[in-house]
């Protein structure tokens, strides 16, 4: 259980009938044991993977050094995220870490957006097939016309390239919708 305490002016500033002035974020999992027993297990797997010189791949594609120096990389291929965030229906798009998102393009661009639903409606129609037999739907999460989706810290390449290409056949689909 966790609480999130506020000045009497912040509590108010969110309070409202609409989910755009709502507080989304902060306290949903504050201090759970069982997230700070896997959050705490996790942290240990990634000293590890680094004590073993792990991701030092995908910071070299994005043109970052060895660790401890400065630099954004991701998961998620530069050349992707760039290439996406130039079709028209996509405003930008952005990638961090396990993290991939792309913002869609609508009048409507905020939290009541529905853009971002419907564009993720249509991804879990589609099927990621990675060599070896391997298949999956990619499971993502809209905040109005903005969709996110995440690796894991130990995800294959070949498993985010894949996701990429079915993520850009959704985008080239909508793209067509939209001319």
């Amino acid at each position: 259980m966790s609480t999130t305490l506020a000045s009497s002016s912040i509590f108010n500033a969110f309070l409202s009938d609409k989910k755009v002035d709502a507080l989304l974020h902060g306290h949903s999992y504050t201090a759970n044991p069982i997230g700070c027993s896997v959050a705490l297990e996790s942290i240990k797997m990634v000293e590890r993977h680094l004590a073993r010189g792990g991701f030092e791949a995908e910071r070299k594609a994005w043109n970052v050094g060895h660790l401890g120096e400065e630099g954004r990389w991701s998961f998620w291929s530069p050349d992707f995220t760039e290439r996406v965030s130039k079709y028209a229906t996509v405003k930008g798009s952005m990638a961090m870490g396990t993290v991939l998102a792309i913002e869609l393009e609508d009048s409507n661009a905020d939290y009541g957006s529905l853009v971002g639903r419907d564009f993720l409606d249509a991804l879990k129609k589609e099927t990621v097939k990675v060599a070896g037999g391997e298949e999956f739907k990619i499971h993502s999460r809209p905040l109005g016309n903005v969709i996110y989706v995440m690796t894991s810290l130990f995800t294959k390449p070949a498993i985010v390239r894949a996701m990429e290409g079915v993520i850009e056949k959704r985008i080239k689909v909508a793209e067509g919708a939209h001319q």
